[in-house]
This record gives C-alpha cells, structure tokens and sequence, in this order.
C-alpha cells in the first residue's frame, strides 16, 4: 500500500467500477446482470439508460462492460449494482473499482475494511441573473466491505483503493491514504458501521 500527500482540496468520495456481463430480464421484469464466471446481480439503471436500452436492444445481447456503482452486503458480497452508464465492449479494465472513503472499521479476523462513502461537498454551478446558484447533486453516505488488510489503526482516515471483483467480493488490490483522521470525526466512527447495509434501493425500473 502507497501513501499518497494530503491534498489540499476535498477528496472526492466514490465507489465506481467496470462490470462485465449480459443483461437478463425475468418473467417479472426485473433485470440482472449475469457476469462470464456466472455471478447474477440485481440491477437497478440512471433513468436515460433504461431509455438507450430500449431504445438500442442489441446492447442486451452479449457480454458487455458496464459503468457500475456497487454495494455490499455486511459480508462484503456484492448484491447489487446501480448502471451509471450502457455497455460497451469488454476490455482489460473490466471488473475493477475505484473506492474512495473513510475507513469506518477493520474487525479482527475478517479480512474486511469497512468503507464509508461519504456526500461530496457540492460544485457550485454558474449563477444565473435572477436565480440561486445550484450545487451538484449529493447523496446519502453509504458502506462499502472489501475484502483485505491495511496495517495499523487507520480508523477515521480517507484512503483511496483499488479493488478487483472475484466472484461475488471486492478484493483489495492496492491503496492510498488521501487524508489522516479528524479527531471529531473518529470519535464519531463505530466498528458496528462497518456492518450497517444501507436497506434504501433504487427505485425498481
């Protein structure tokens, strides 16, 4: 694992990856993506992408690498991927992640870091004569569990990972520390988080 310097702007919380799979629809309508070693996940879709799938139904029809944001369970099993973006064609980047958050825990024995994904601070947009400025969209913060060790006590700090899917976990392949603890903030961190599955899901489409 690297150290990375402190920037001096905000880190920018994320939790993003490229899955490879083919797009299955059930006798109910509700979609999954099935990946080459036979991994099926529930799937939920940005609302212009259902609209591109509709209106492209080749992009169903093979493997294909899609733009991904995951969640885990308190396991660390992947169970569902929201598509941020339709597929196109697989390449040597396909099932890897990018995480960046706060680390929350790392209980003994596990083999898991509990990753907390925190809202970014908002981007402030042109403001319009007339009109309040409008800042990015922001979202609930959220736990990711993936499987691997850091050394040391890094609760409360801000690392950056690199993670690689097997199966249905996300293995830790590299890492960098954004930022150290804030002491307001560690104290504010319990190992139990680690094991909170955030139950709040896209809307099914």
């Amino acid at each position: 694992m690297s150290e990375a310097a402190e920037p001096n702007t905000p880190p920018d919380f994320q939790a993003i990856g490229a899955l490879a799979g083919t797009l299955v629809t059930n006798e109910t309508g509700r979609h999954q993506l099935v990946t080459p070693d036979g991994v099926s996940l529930k799937t939920y879709f940005q609302g212009w992408v259902l609209k591109r799938l509709r209106d492209r139904p080749e992009l169903r029809e093979a493997v294909r690498a899609w733009t991904v944001y995951p969640k885990t369970d308190k396991q660390g099993k992947l169970y569902y991927v929201y598509v941020v973006s339709p597929g196109g064609q697989p390449n040597r980047e396909v099932d890897e992640f990018h995480i960046s958050g706060r680390v929350s825990a790392q209980p003994p024995g596990e083999g898991l870091i509990g990753v907390r994904i925190e809202p970014n601070q908002p981007i402030a947009q042109p403001q319009k004569a007339g009109k309040p400025a409008i800042g990015r969209k922001s979202f609930p913060p959220f736990y990711i569990n993936l499987h691997g060790y850091l050394v040391g006590d890094i609760g409360g700090e801000i690392w950056r990972f690199i993670c690689q899917r097997e199966g249905n976990r996300l293995e830790l392949i590299d890492g960098a520390r954004v930022k150290e603890r804030l002491p307001q903030k560690a104290k504010g961190l319990r190992q139990q988080d680690a094991n909170s599955t955030d139950s709040r899901q896209p809307a099914e489409q």
